[in-house]
């Protein structure tokens, strides 16, 4: 057995992937509730799990209370990168000047960090999670960037050198756990001190589109060239003006029929899932029906109505119910969903529940269970359960006959 890494990860998961694809395929199935049932990560893996985290309430989406790593290395250190960029900029210390330097962390990074320092320097994941050696390269060349952590780097002499000055200290103190307090003693005697509370890129303290952009340009102008990247960041900037994901997706794959160069995981690693959401906007936009449900999901108030349906079909609805939880008057839903689909709300239910009861059994689920489809948009959900009630339609008639 290995041990897994960040660097196995991408390759992990598409062998997981294939993996559970040809179980399907040979019509092995599992339970809906893969998160939080009673074979699922909750009880199996983790055992516990605070589903609150994955259901989805309206308005409010944890990707927007996400942080952003500024610096490509373990969360942990981009606050004390960024106190030692703040203090290699007031005054430029050369590294013979430093004498030690304390990296004072919150308790949670201190426990993580204190394994990583005392394991020293042996490969790229031990470098890329050590605060010490980002600190210290950041001192060192004013920067810190992916090829930081190759072996060449981090084997460095005055890289080693400046590293085995650094020690860290608990400071209980300091109001995030990704907080840091910076102390570098000097062998004249002084000694410079820069607190970071929150890291650019933290919640408390967002980074701008000029640092994203910049980000992105450092990590891959080696594999899709500079004018690709120039072109790839315009497009992605105005993603939302786009009709297609077709012009990302020919900058980004052009230079990678030469081969595949380093790095090429990390940017191509995500382009399935952008495949996917661009598929699921080309068949909608194809339905030109003028009602049904694909006509229904143009319409917000009738959208939600018929996530909720989908999401929960043996609930006992009602017109008021319904509307309530949608947040309109009954007469609103009423109108909005019989102009929209050509069906009135509690017909259409009738109609669903009919079409899943001969589909097969219509399994109670209790709030909470479809969690995966509530991470995205409920249309989404929607589409999947339309698509699999047809396919095992078609699949029953067809044994049947």
């Amino acid at each position: 057995m290995f041990r897994a890494s960040s660097q196995q990860a991408e390759a992990m998961a598409a062998k997981s992937g294939t993996f559970a694809a040809l179980l399907a395929r040979a019509g092995l199935t599992g339970p809906l509730t893969i998160l939080e049932g009673n074979g699922g990560y909750k009880e199996v893996v983790a055992g516990a799990l605070d589903e609150n985290v994955l259901r989805k309430r309206p308005d409010e989406f944890l990707l927007l209370t996400s942080c952003v790593k500024l610096w490509p290395c373990v969360f942990v250190a981009q606050a004390p990168i960024a106190a030692a960029l703040n203090l290699r900029r007031q005054r430029k210390v050369s590294p013979g000047e430093i004498k030690n330097i304390v990296i004072y962390l919150s308790a949670f990074s201190y426990e993580q960090q204190k394994k990583f320092l005392a394991a020293g320097l042996s490969s790229r994941e031990s470098a890329d999670h050590s605060a010490p050696y980002c600190v210290a390269r950041a001192l060192l060349d004013g920067e810190v960037r992916l090829e930081h952590f190759d072996e060449k780097s981090f084997s460095e002499p005055r890289a080693v050198a400046l590293f085995e000055k650094v020690s860290l200290a608990r400071a209980d103190t300091l109001p995030d756990k990704a907080s840091v307090r910076l102390e570098v003693q000097l062998y004249d005697g002084g000694t410079l001190y820069e607190e970071v509370l929150y890291p650019p890129g933290h919640t408390e303290n967002p980074v701008g589109e000029i640092e994203i952009v910049e980000k992105f340009r450092a990590l891959s102008e080696n594999v899709l060239g500079a004018e690709n990247t120039k072109k790839i960041s315009d497009i992605v900037l105005h993603m939302e003006t786009a009709p297609n994901a077709a012009a990302l997706l020919d900058r980004t794959v052009r230079d990678s029929r030469e081969g595949p160069k380093p790095g090429s995981g990390a940017v191509f690693g995500k382009l399935s899932e952008l495949l996917f959401v661009d598929a699921i906007r080309a068949y909608l936009e194809t339905q030109s029906a003028q009602n049904g449900w694909t006509a229904g999901l143009k319409d917000r108030t009738v959208s939600r109505a018929l996530a909720l349906i989908h999401r929960n079909p043996d609930a006992e609805w009602t017109l008021e119910s319904l509307a309530r939880a949608v947040g309109v008057s009954r007469t609103a839903l009423a109108d909005h969903f019989t102009r929209s689909t050509g069906a009135a709300p509690m017909q259409y239910l009738s109609q669903w529940r009919l079409r899943l009861a001969a589909a097969g059994p219509l399994r109670r689920r209790r709030e909470g269970k479809s969690v995966l489809y509530r991470i995205v948009d409920p249309r989404l959900e929607l589409l999947c359960d339309t698509v699999c009630a047809s396919i095992r339609e078609r699949t029953e008639s067809g044994s049947a006959a």
